[in-house]
């Protein structure tokens, strides 16, 4: 990886698989029959989906001088936005062969939340390059959440992807786990809420 491509990564941040895979169970919690068990297609159709805008992180490992930067300019490009996310999730759901609004819409869902998730990542202020182009193909612009939600592990050139398993990335980590920790609350409540209601409707 070239001098001009690290220069670009320097700063990058994004959530870790935790933080995406966990929304993607609190998703398939929250709109799977409160009356039946979780579909284990779906959430592994909505896991994978919540993970699925990162592939473009691919090209940035093999595409070599593919892109200008060793292929790090397509990195969050048109995978992290509204119609990328949605055709990640609808190809998720189509390879997975779920039946049902409820079943699409998690699997959708759980894409379009990694979208928002790398939004909410950095440090206050971050440049809004290092953001996410929501209205892709129709604007290339990017931005960030000025006040992020998820801390981030650096990707620069001391280490790259292994970063995520460095220890400074054991604190973001733990606010990500806390995160989802809520989020399958949540999910959970709102799923027993339902199955109360649809039980005392007959």
């Amino acid at each position: 990886m070239g001098a001009a491509a690290l220069a670009r990564l320097r700063g990058v941040a994004m959530p870790s698989p935790v933080a995406h895979m966990g929304a993607a169970l609190a998703v398939t919690l929250a709109l799977s029959d409160p009356g039946a068990r979780v579909p284990m297609r779906v959430l592994v159709a909505a896991s994978v989906a919540s993970v699925a805008p990162d592939l473009d992180l691919l090209i940035a490992v093999f595409g070599g001088g593919l892109f200008d930067g060793g292929g790090l300019d397509w990195h969050r490009g048109p995978t992290h936005s509204i119609v990328g996310a949605t055709l990640l999730g609808a190809i998720c759901a189509g390879v997975a062969n779920v039946r049902g609004w409820a079943a699409w819409l998690t699997i959708l869902c759980a894409a379009h939340l990694h979208v928002l998730f790398d939004w909410s990542t950095g440090d206050p202020g971050a440049p809004a390059h290092y953001g996410v182009p929501w209205a892709w193909p129709f604007s290339a612009e990017k931005s960030i959440d000025p006040t992020p939600w998820f801390g981030a592990y650096r990707i620069d050139d001391a280490g790259f992807l292994a970063n995520m398993w460095a220890p400074h990335a054991l604190p973001i980590y733990l606010g990500e786990l806390g995160t989802v920790v809520l989020l399958v609350g949540l999910a959970t409540g709102a799923r027993a809420a339902r199955g109360r209601r649809v039980g005392a409707g007959r």
